[in-house]
C-alpha cells in the first residue's frame, strides 16, 4: 500500500502551537484528575477493606498468641485493620470498634474498644457482632472548593457475627467435628444420713458426650450456697474427675458423713468445670440433698438441785441441750413456786424470754438476781421450770424444774426483853414481860424476821412457881412469829395472904433459834407489898391543878404505902399533853421519882413559864407514872396540870381593801395578804394556835361554771401557829371574750377561828376586760315561704361569746301588712336580746293564710339598726317574700244572684299546681247592721263598672248575663268588688 503524506506548509506551525497551548491545560487536568481518583481509589478501597479485616479478625473463632479470644483481642483488630490501611493513613485514632447484638437491637454492648484498650467485653452473647468503622482522611493535590479543612473524609463500617469455629487465614481446613459436653447424669439426688457412726459412700456419675482420642481431667467445685459443711457433713474423694480416652462415663465418690443433731436437710451443689476442647453440657449443676434422720434434742437444767443465789447477788441457771442442732432451740421459762416469795419480793429472773439456743450450742443461761429485803429470812428455796412453747426441742422428763437457794444476805436479828426489870404488887394479876427482835446494826431499832423465832428460857427467883404459891409462867419455850417483832411471857402473880417481903421472878434466856442475844438477856419481876402514888389514893383532887402562865413553881408530892427498909424506889415519869416543855414550862430532871429508904414521900417541881403568843385556855402537862423498882403502882398514878392562858386573840385583817388587774394570759396570778395583828397595837403578831380564816366571795366576776372569769383558794385557809401571814391565791381567766369593762371580786372576811376581826375585812379585786365586742348580723339575707299558717325563723347571730346579754334593734318593713283586719303576719317584736353567752337569738315571722283571691306576692322586710354591747356586721337586711297561694283568677266569668247570694261560675281555678275545673264561687251579698243589703255594689273592672243597687235582680237567674268582672291591668287578675265593706268569700 502506497501512503501519501500531504506537504506541511510551514507557515501554519505557529497555529499548531497555539492550538497546542490552548489544549495543554485540559490535558494537565485530565492528568491530575487521573491521579486524583487513582489516589481515592485507593484510599478509599484501604478504608474498606481495613474496617473488613478488622471485622473479620474480631469475629473469628480462637484468640491469640496469649490465649485472649479475637473478639476481646482490640490491639489485634486494630493491627488487622492498619495492615492495609496504612496506604490511606489510618491510625489507630481512626478505628472505632463497638460491639451489638445484631440487626433491630437498639442498645449497645458497653466496654467497646477504646483507643487504648488491649481488652475488648468478655459477655459476648450468642450472636452478637463485633462493629468496626475506620475513617481516612483524603487530601486532594488539587485544592477543592467547599472541603472543610481541605479534606475529604471516607468511612467504611464493617459488621460481623462473633463466632468461635473459624479462624482467620489464608486457606480454612475442614469444619472440626462437634466439641465434647461434659454434664451430669441427673441435675439432682437425695442420699440418706447414715443411722450410725459410720459414714456411706454414694457415687455421682459424669458423662461425656463424645469421647475424646486422649485423656481429659475435668474439676468439679462445691458452690458457695450449699448449705452442707465440708468435712463436717460430707467429704470428697476428688475435686476432678479425670476420663481416659474414649471414655464416656466417670463416676466419683460423696461420703456422707454422721452425726447426731438436728438439723434441715441440706445440700451439696456440685459444678463442673471446663477443659480444652471441652464444653459444658445441659447439666453442668448436680445437687445432692442430704435426708436428716436426727430427732429434735432434749433440753433440760444442767442442775435441778444444789444451786444456790445471794440476796446481793446474781447466779446463772444454764439450760443444757442432750446434742447439737443446726436449728434455733426455744424454750420459755418461769418461777413455779418454793418458799421464796415469786419474782421481786426475794428474786428475780432476768433474761430474754423466750431462752435462744443458737445453731450448734448446747447451753445458754438466764440470771437468777437475789432481791435485798432487810428482813432475815435463812435460806428459802425458788423452783424455776421449763415451759411450754418449746420449739426444736422437747422437755426432758424430771429435769425440767431446777430447786435454787435463795441465801439470806441479811443477818439474824438479836432477840432481848423489851425491859430489863418491873415490879407489881400481889394483886397485879398478869403481868406481861415482852420480848423484841433488834436490828444487829442499829440499837433499838425494833424489827421483824422472815421465820419463826424460838427463845427457850429458863425461871429463877426468889418467889416461888406453883398454884397455891406466888406466881405461875408460860412454859418455855416463846416464838415470835414471822412477819412480827414482839412476843409475850405471862406472869400470873398470885396473891397468897402470907406477910412477906419483895419476892423475885428472874427469867433468863436459853437457846435462841434464827437469832442472836441482844442487849436485855435477862429479866427481873420484883413482886412487892409497896404500892406508890399520886397525893392520897383513890383522891380525886389531889391528882391535878390548874394554874395561869406566869413564873410559878408547883410541887408534886407522890407517896409510898411502906417506906422502903432494903432499897430506894425509883420511879420514871413519862412527860404528855398539850403544852410544850421549856416553852411553856419546865420541870427538874431527872424525870423520876425517888423514895430513899426509910421515906414515904417523893417531890418533883413544874415551873410554868409566861409567854406573849395566845395559846389554848388550858394547855396541859400530863405525868405519868412508869413501873416503879421494888413496889407497884396504884392510882392515882397521873398527875395533870392545866395552864390558863392569860394573852387575848389577835385578830386578823386584809393588807389592803383593793387591787385591780387586766386580764393576762402571760402573768394570770395574783395574791391577797391576810394579816394577823396585835389586838393593841396593830403590829403583825403571831398565835400559839392555827388560825383558821374564813371568808366568803361574792361580786360581778364568777369563779364556777364554764364562763368562770377566776379561780381562788377554797374558805378557809390556815395562818400556822408561829407565822403572820397568809396568801389567797387568785388566778384570772383570759376567757377571749366580751364582758363587763370592771367585774369584781369581793371577798368577806368571815369569823376566824382563834381569833376575831381586824379593821379591814372586805378587800375588792377590779378585773380589767380586754377582749373586743363581738359582732352582729342575721344569719340569712333572703328566704320565701308560701302563704300558709306557718312560721319562719331568722336569727340574730353573734360571732363570738360575749359575758354581756347583746340587744338587736331592727326596723319592720314590706309590703305585707301586720295589723287591721286581715293581717298577712305577726313578728317577734323588736328588740331581741341574745343572752350572755349565747351566740344566737331567734326572730320568728308568722305567716297568716289570709284567703284573699288573687293578692300578689309581698314582702317582710328587716333592718338591723344600732345594737348594744355589739356592733352590727355583716347580714343586716333580710327579706322574707310571702308566695300567695289563694285562686288566680280566669279573665272571664258569668255570675247571678239568688236570694241574698252572688254566685260566679268559672270554667277553670288555677291554684298553685292543682287547676280546678267547674268551681262555683259564693259571695255573700254585703249587708248593713240591720240585715240589710247594701246599695252600690259595684263590680267589674276599670273604666265602666256595672253597679247593682240593693233591690236589682238580673232579669232571669237562669239565663246570667256575662259581665266583666275581673281588672286585667295587672298579671294576676285581682278580683274587684268596688264596695267600701269588704266581701265575705266563702268556697
Amino acid at each position: 500500500m502506497n501512503i501519501h503524506l500531504p506537504k506541511v506548509d510551514r507557515k501554519k506551525n505557529g497555529q499548531g502551537l497555539v492550538e497546542f497551548a490552548l489544549i495543554l491545560p485540559v490535558l494537565i487536568m485530565l492528568i491530575f484528575g487521573t491521579i486524583e481518583f487513582g489516589r481515592y481509589l485507593v484510599a478509599y478501597v484501604a478504608t474498606a477493606t481495613a474496617s473488613r479485616e478488622a471485622s473479620r479478625y474480631g469475629s473469628a473463632a480462637g484468640g491469640n498468641a496469649a490465649g485472649l479470644p479475637r473478639y476481646q483481642d482490640c490491639a489485634g483488630m486494630r493491627a488487622a485493620a492498619r495492615k492495609i490501611g496504612f496506604l490511606a493513613g489510618i491510625t489507630d485514632n481512626d478505628i472505632d470498634i463497638q460491639y451489638d447484638a445484631g440487626p433491630g437491637f437498639t442498645d449497645d454492648i458497653p466496654d467497646d474498644c477504646g483507643t487504648t484498650d488491649l481488652h475488648g467485653p468478655s459477655n459476648i452473647q450468642l450472636g452478637d457482632r463485633v462493629v468496626v468503622t475506620v475513617i481516612s482522611h483524603f487530601e486532594p493535590i488539587v485544592p477543592m472548593f467547599g472541603l472543610e479543612g481541605g479534606l475529604l473524609d471516607i468511612q467504611s463500617i464493617t459488621s460481623r457475627t462473633i463466632i468461635r469455629n473459624i479462624a482467620v487465614g489464608p486457606a480454612q481446613p475442614p469444619s472440626p467435628p462437634p466439641m465434647p459436653k461434659v454434664t451430669f447424669n441427673t441435675p439432682d439426688t437425695s442420699f440418706d444420713e447414715p443411722p450410725s457412726t459410720s459414714p456411706v459412700d454414694y457415687s455421682v456419675t459424669v458423662h461425656l458426650t463424645e469421647g475424646p482420642d486422649h485423656p481429659v481431667t475435668i474439676p468439679v467445685t462445691v458452690k458457695a450456697t450449699s448449705t452442707a459443711s465440708g468435712g463436717a457433713d460430707y467429704t470428697l474423694a476428688t475435686l476432678a474427675v479425670s476420663f481416659a480416652a474414649y471414655q464416656q462415663d466417670v463416676s466419683f465418690v460423696v461420703t456422707i458423713q454422721p452425726d447426731l443433731f438436728d438439723e434441715e436437710d441440706e445440700t451439696i451443689i456440685l459444678v463442673l468445670g471446663t477443659a480444652a476442647g471441652i464444653e459444658l453440657g445441659d447439666t453442668p449443676e448436680h445437687t445432692v440433698t442430704i435426708v436428716d434422720n436426727d430427732g429434735p434434742p432434749e433440753v433440760f437444767f444442767q442442775t435441778i438441785v444444789g444451786q444456790n443465789v445471794s440476796e446481793n447477788a446474781m447466779a446463772a441457771v444454764v439450760v443444757q441441750l442432750s446434742a447439737e442442732s443446726e436449728k434455733t432451740v426455744t424454750v420459755e421459762f418461769g418461777a413455779t413456786g418454793g418458799t421464796a416469795d415469786l419474782l421481786g419480793a426475794d428474786y428475780t429472773l432476768l433474761g430474754a424470754h423466750p431462752l435462744e439456743f443458737t445453731p450448734h450450742t448446747t447451753s445458754a443461761s438466764f440470771i437468777i438476781s437475789g432481791t435485798v429485803d432487810m428482813i432475815y429470812e435463812g435460806t428459802e428455796t425458788a423452783l424455776i421450770s421449763l415451759l411450754e412453747p418449746v420449739e426444736n426441742a422437747t422437755i426432758r422428763t424430771g429435769y425440767d424444774t431446777a430447786t435454787i437457794g435463795i441465801i439470806d444476805a441479811d443477818s439474824p436479828p438479836k432477840v432481848e426483853f423489851l425491859l430489863d426489870k418491873q415490879s407489881g404488887s400481889e394483886t397485879s394479876g398478869i403481868m406481861p414481860v415482852i420480848i423484841r427482835l433488834i436490828d444487829p446494826n442499829t440499837p433499838g431499832l425494833e424489827i421483824i424476821s422472815g421465820v419463826d423465832t424460838t427463845v427457850n428460857y429458863i425461871v429463877s427467883g426468889t418467889a416461888t412457881e406453883g398454884i397455891g404459891d406466888d406466881y405461875t409462867i408460860d412454859a418455855s419455850p416463846v416464838v415470835i412469829p414471822a412477819g412480827q417483832s414482839r412476843a409475850t411471857i405471862n406472869v400470873h402473880v398470885l396473891q397468897d395472904l402470907i406477910p412477906e417481903g419483895d419476892e423475885t421472878v428472874i427469867i433468863t434466856m436459853g437457846t435462841i433459834i434464827n437469832a442472836e442475844p441482844g442487849s436485855i438477856p435477862e429479866h427481873i419481876l420484883t413482886i412487892s407489898s409497896k404500892v406508890v402514888y399520886f397525893e392520897t389514893p383513890n383522891s380525886t383532887t389531889l391528882n391535878s391543878k390548874t394554874l395561869a402562865e406566869g413564873v410559878t413553881t408547883w410541887t408534886i408530892r407522890a407517896e409510898v404505902n411502906t417506906a422502903p427498909t432494903e432499897n430506894a424506889i425509883h420511879v420514871p415519869l413519862y412527860l404528855s399533853g398539850t403544852a410544850t416543855r421549856n416553852s411553856d414550862y419546865t420541870i427538874s430532871a431527872p424525870l423520876e421519882l425517888v423514895f430513899p429508904i426509910g421515906a414515904t414521900e417523893a417531890l418533883i417541881d413544874v415551873t410554868i413559864r409566861d409567854d406573849t403568843l395566845d395559846e389554848d385556855d388550858n394547855e396541859t402537862v400530863i405525868l405519868t407514872m412508869g413501873d416503879p423498882d421494888y413496889a407497884s403502882r396504884a392510882d392515882p398514878f397521873v398527875y395533870t396540870i392545866n395552864i390558863s392562858d392569860n394573852e387575848n386573840s389577835p385578830k386578823v385583817t386584809f393588807a389592803i381593801s383593793n387591787q385591780s388587774k387586766a386580764e393576762d394570759n402571760a402573768n394570770p396570778n395574783m395574791i391577797v395578804e391576810v394579816r394577823l395583828v396585835d389586838p393593841s397595837t396593830g403590829a403583825l403578831t403571831t398565835s400559839g394556835r392555827d388560825i383558821g380564816v374564813n371568808f366568803n366571795v361574792a361580786g360581778t366576776a364568777t369563779a364556777s361554771g364554764n364562763y368562770y372569769d377566776y379561780t381562788i383558794d377554797a374558805s378557809p385557809v390556815i395562818i400556822p401557829a408561829g407565822t403572820s401571814i397568809v396568801n389567797l391565791n387568785i388566778t384570772l381567766r383570759n376567757d377571749g371574750w366580751d364582758e363587763e369593762d370592771s367585774e369584781s371580786i369581793l371577798i368577806d372576811l368571815l369569823t376566824p377561828t382563834n381569833a376575831s376581826l381586824g379593821a379591814i375585812t372586805q378587800h375588792t379585786v377590779s378585773i380589767g376586760d380586754d377582749d373586743a365586742m363581738p359582732k352582729v348580723g342575721f344569719n340569712i339575707a333572703s328566704d320565701s315561704l308560701t302563704e300558709a299558717n306557718e312560721t319562719k325563723t331568722v336569727l340574730a347571730v353573734l360571732d363570738a361569746f360575749s359575758g354581756r346579754p347583746v340587744t338587736v334593734y331592727y326596723n319592720i318593713g314590706g309590703s305585707a301588712i301586720r295589723t287591721g283586719l286581715d293581717p298577712d303576719y305577726s313578728i317577734t317584736a323588736s328588740p331581741v336580746v341574745i343572752p350572755a353567752y349565747t351566740t344566737s337569738f331567734p326572730i320568728n315571722i308568722n305567716v297568716l293564710d289570709d284567703g284573699t283571691l288573687g293578692e300578689a306576692d309581698e314582702t317582710v322586710a328587716l333592718a338591723m339598726t344600732t345594737p348594744t354591747n355589739a356592733t352590727a356586721f355583716g347580714i343586716t337586711n333580710y327579706t322574707l317574700t310571702i308566695i300567695d297561694n289563694d285562686i288566680v283568677c280566669p279573665t272571664a266569668g258569668q255570675f247571678f244572684i239568688n236570694a241574698n247570694k252572688l254566685y260566679f261560675d268559672v270554667s277553670n281555678i288555677n291554684l298553685g299546681s292543682v287547676i280546678y275545673y267547674l268551681m262555683r264561687i259564693e259571695i255573700n251579698w254585703p249587708k248593713d247592721p240591720n240585715d240589710q243589703r247594701l246599695d252600690d255594689i259595684y263590680f267589674g273592672g276599670s273604666p265602666t263598672p256595672l253597679a247593682y243597687p240593693a233591690g236589682a235582680e238580673l232579669p232571669n237567674d237562669t239565663d246570667p248575663s256575662t259581665v266583666v268582672v275581673w281588672t286585667t291591668t295587672d298579671a294576676l287578675r285581682t278580683l274587684l268588688p268596688n264596695t267600701t265593706k269588704r266581701l265575705d268569700f266563702e268556697f
